[in-house]
């Protein structure tokens, strides 16, 4: 069926009355429509309105069945018809297509007697409306079509609009556009269109003739205006403001991906350069120039150039704007990337001129000086509540709902949402204005579902921002089917992707990947590394299901290049071989490889899932997962029985996660091992459970100690040695041999030093400053500890970095003066409180011989009640992960706190019982030795003067053999108070 409305009134399968044909027609063009406001529309003043409206149903659908279509209370009309034809090439700007439709104006033979005041105004308004638009288009076209020199077709174009049947009287505007463009035609109707100016009381001359045509400069149309604030990039801005007024630069483009407000910033760019140019700023938007050739004709019109036959539209533009400085503003030409010649043409030819362009992509000139755009800040600055992002979310928010009120955990999710679209200023706003039906957690839930692309509708942003998906596709649209393929293919990675992981995963070229960055499609930083705006990911994803053969490839090369990496850098780090480049890879590429795994898992591809997840180990510690990661090892051991180097290495990540975590190993990784052959896997073993081992104290440590130095020197590698070295200085000086840990030490330390900065050489300064701190040499252990804390910052490895922060805590206590106690103290709480911001207090009690400060200095600080608190939770902590010097000084602690109380018993008991474990396999006699001085401080201030001398002279003792100088901190005012009675005591005798 098709409902003809412009040279006729009919339906083409039956002959209905014309008031039927008038509501099919008015079904048509405003859609879907209640019975309500059809009722009140056709028979305003009826009291059996609904019964008409029956009627009229009926009648029309015995007349043509299927024609009017009901969904709910709403009525449309299925069918086609001229009328929806014409508009569809209005807005597609075919002129020619249009006017072949329009017959006569909209629904010309219905009697207006017919209709009710509201429905006569409606198609009034409809008609002169159709045919308003239809002259637009006309006279855009001759426009455009007299620049291109074809005067015929520019003359049929522009006579058709003049006479165009049904059109409203025209404005002062459009008469002298009419008269200018058939003067220029040499049409007769020129002269019509003077005498009906006259009529009116205008006098409208004609343009100069073409030999004597100059340009009159016309001040600059007024930059659009700003509705809302202008917010982040000031320092881009800025930037762009200096660059673009530099001499050599005379072609500006800002790039980026749409949304990302790149027409904000040009139009604050062009706002400051009014005060240089004056009226010559010329802002030329560009959405409305469909094709490349029509730019210029475009342009002239705007620069009120007046276009002629015989001379072109370049000609004209470049007479308009050589004379003078001026800036030429060319907003959104990603769409007519054809064109870059003539921009390159019009900087050649007009010597002062600059221009500025805003784009999806470059434009690939090599006059170009190109800043790329991307979303506002996501993180707060300096002095700052709220990041830029988050202030845009939020004043978009209050605007679409005032009366909302933000709680803190609002502005988290907000911050999150915020995050999450990277901050793209068009995508902040659409999420922003589904606060009118959802909490900001759920509009985080909503964008971060797969099919979650933002959209909500606002009648004054252009078409194309309506959604982001639509911002998107049309970005994915102008690319080639190449780079479509690669571009959806990349989204089998996640967080970002070097191009050697490109080359191997997907086959892309360098060529691929520079055409993706020109387009704003991938970004690359400073060192090489590719991303995607995770929105683009989100769409590219969505793509890359759609060949479910082509996902499941990809995920399998995947898989199978981040295991094959993994493995090298798992390897290389045993042996201490570029320790801080693969420590930085595996940061960097813990998203892909998190990835990997998932899919491999999925795809029961288990052995791979296992190596996976043995090369993860570290970084996994890294980011305190341990606990977390440690039942995605277990569930995956089952299936690799069969394989004896496989089912090895789960079991030693297993229980190297057990002890970090405070949980009981499963199964006997040591034994798999050894069953296994591989020195590489025995030695692992033997590094896990010689730890746990020496902590719980059992007595076959020192075979275990003997195993695995034996599996270490077998090896040749250094590397390797330099870990057993440090393991048995600790050892040693744990049993009370300090002089024999320096030595150990100092050796690793020769070893590891021909190796760089690595994690072998960083826990060698950590233990050696821990032995300079029991020594009293302080400035040496100051310099070990921050050597020590620089290289683990450096790889990474923030369970050993916040232990560093710790280790220069108590420095600074036993650095503590009279003259400077105060600042002394803070800056050790500030270590503790940097320590923690590191890595969690609990969790770094897994570092092997580490000791929480906070307790010691909140004691120094007087603050007893949190030191009681901050002690007891360190004891169990440490004795969840297995470290007893943690656990014997934080229990150490707890005995001052009792002397800090008087609490003599408490006292007693607390460093009796330390020191009578100092024998045991699992003692420490550094802790000893302190415990040693407490009991003798404890029986001095009980009066037990012999039992202080005892301890006392015990102390003396041990402390000779460790080499070690009592803390200044803990026991000045007992040491003197000790030396006196014991001095009376001796006097008495």
């Amino acid at each position: 069926m098709y409902l003809t409305t412009l040279g006729g009134t009919n339906l083409s399968t039956s002959r209905i009355a014309p008031r039927h044909l008038l509501f099919l027609a008015y079904l048509l063009v405003e859609g879907p429509t209640s019975r309500a406001r059809l009722r009140a529309l056709f028979w305003p003043h009826s009291t059996s309105a609904a019964g008409n409206l029956r009627v009229l149903i009926s009648l029309v659908r015995q007349a043509a069945p299927g024609l009017i279509i009901e969904r709910g209370d709403r009525l449309t009309v299925q069918c086609s018809s001229d009328v929806t034809e014409l508009l569809s090439h209005i807005q597609a700007k075919r002129a020619s297509e249009a006017l072949q439709l329009y017959q006569e104006p909209f629904l010309t033979h219905i009697a207006l007697t017919l209709l009710g005041p509201e429905l006569e105004e409606w198609l009034i308004d409809t008609r002169e409306s159709i045919a308003e638009q239809l002259w637009e288009i006309l006279v855009h076209d001759a426009e455009a079509l007299l620049g291109q020199c074809r005067i015929n077709e520019a003359i049929r174009h522009a006579e058709a609009a003049w006479l165009l049947p049904g059109l409203p009287p025209r404005d002062e505007h459009d008469l002298r556009r009419m008269h200018r463009l058939l003067t220029l035609c040499h049409s007769p109707h020129a002269g019509l269109v003077s005498r009906e100016a006259r009529s009116l009381g205008l006098e409208i001359e004609g343009p100069p003739p073409t030999a004597e045509l100059e340009f009159i400069a016309f001040p600059g149309p007024h930059l659009p205006e700003e509705i809302t604030p202008f917010l982040g990039h000031q320092e881009l801005l800025q930037q762009i403001h200096s660059t673009l007024h530099l001499p050599e630069v005379r072609l500006l483009t800002i790039f980026g991906i749409g949304g990302a407000g790149k027409t904000r910033l040009a139009l604050q760019v062009a706002q400051r350069a009014q005060q240089i140019y004056h009226s010559q700023v010329w802002w030329i938007a560009l959405g409305e120039v469909q094709q490349p050739e029509d730019i210029l004709p475009y342009v002239a019109r705007i620069l009120g150039a007046p276009l002629s036959p015989g001379r072109s539209a370049l000609d004209v533009v470049v007479m308009a704007l050589r004379e003078r400085p001026a800036l030429v503003v060319l907003d959104q030409f990603e769409h007519l990337y054809g064109a870059t010649s003539l921009i390159s043409e019009l900087l050649r030819q007009c010597p002062q001129l600059k221009v500025l362009v805003t784009s999806r992509q470059r434009l690939a000139l090599r006059a170009e000086t190109a800043f790329e755009l991307s979303g506002l800040l996501i993180e707060a600055r300096p002095g700052q509540t709220m990041s830029d992002a988050l202030v845009l979310f939020i004043g978009q928010a209050r605007r679409v709902r005032p009366v909302y009120r933000f709680t803190d955990l609002d502005l988290e999710h907000a911050q999150a949402v915020c995050t999450f679209v990277d901050g793209l200023p068009l995508a902040v706003e659409l999420t922003a204005n589904w606060i009118r039906t959802l909490t900001p957690e759920a509009i985080l839930g909503n964008v971060q579902a797969i099919l979650g692309l933002p959209s909500a509708p606002m009648s004054d942003l252009p078409e194309r921002h309506q959604s982001m998906r639509l911002v998107l596709e049309q970005s994915w649209e102008r690319l080639t089917p190449r780079e479509q393929e690669v571009l959806a293919a990349l989204a089998v990675f996640h967080g970002g992707f070097t191009f050697a992981a490109a080359a191997a995963v997907v086959g892309a070229t360098l060529q691929d990947l520079q055409g993706l960055v020109d387009t704003s499609m991938i970004r690359v930083d400073v060192t090489g590394r590719f991303s995607q705006h995770p929105l683009i990911a989100q769409l590219s994803r969505q793509y890359l299901s759609e060949n479910l053969v082509a996902q499941r490839t990809l995920e399998e090369k995947h898989a199978a290049f981040f295991l094959k990496q993994s493995n090298t850098g798992f390897y290389e780090q045993l042996d201490g071989q570029r320790q801080m480049e693969w420590q930085d890879w595996f940061h960097s590429e813990y998203p892909n490889l998190a990835a990997a795994l998932d899919s491999a898992t999925a795809r029961a591809d288990y052995l791979s899932a296992m190596y996976l997840a043995r090369n993860l180990h570290r970084e996994w510690n890294n980011r305190g997962l341990a606990a977390v990661k440690l039942p995605t090892i277990l569930s995956l051991l089952p299936y690799v029985k069969e394989e004896p180097a496989a089912h090895a290495w789960g079991l030693i990540t297993a229980e190297a996660f057990a002890m970090y975590s405070g949980t009981q190993p499963v199964g006997d990784a040591l034994a798999a091992a050894r069953a296994a052959g591989d020195e590489y896997n025995i030695m692992c073993a033997l590094y896990v459970r010689e730890f746990a081992v020496q902590q719980r104290g059992d007595a076959e440590h020192a075979a275990l100690m003997d195993e695995l130095y034996a599996a270490v020197v077998k090896t040749g590698r250094p590397a390797p040695l330099a870990t057993m070295l440090r393991r048995r200085a600790s050892v040693v000086l744990a049993k009370g041999d300090g002089a024999a840990a320096q030595n150990d030490l100092e050796s690793g330390l020769f070893l590891a030093k021909q190796m760089g900065a690595t994690f072998n050489r960083a826990d060698l300064h950590l233990l050696m400053g821990q032995v300079h701190t029991l020594r009293g040499q302080l400035d040496a252990a100051e310099q070990c500890f921050h050597a020590a804390l620089h290289m683990f910052t450096t790889l990474g490895y923030r369970p050993h970095a916040s232990t560093c922060f710790n280790a220069l805590a108590l420095l600074q206590l036993l650095q503590v003066s009279p003259g400077y106690r105060s600042s002394a103290l803070q800056v050790a709480l500030d270590y503790c409180d940097r320590a923690d911001e590191t890595f969690s207090s609990e969790g770094r009690l897994a570092v092997r011989d580490n000791v929480n400060a906070r307790g010691f200095v909140l004691s120094a600080l007087n603050r007893l009640p949190e030191a009681q608190e901050c002690f007891e939770r360190d004891v169990q902590a440490a004795r969840n992960s297995g470290n007893r010097q943690g656990e014997h000084m934080a229990r150490l602690g707890l005995g001052h706190l009792a002397l800090r109380r008087r609490d003599w018993s408490a006292a007693q008991t607390i460093f009796a019982a330390i020191v009578a474990e100092a024998d045991a396999a699992d003692g420490h006699r550094p802790a000893c030795w302190l415990a040693l001085h407490g009991l003798a401080d404890t029986h001095l201030r009980l009066g037990h003067q012999h039992r202080a001398q005892t301890h006392w002279d015990e102390a003396q003792r041990l402390g000779q053999r460790l080499g070690a100088v009592l803390p200044y901190f803990l026991t000045l005012p007992a040491r003197r108070s000790q030396r006196q009675q014991l001095e009376a005591a001796k006097t008495h005798i």
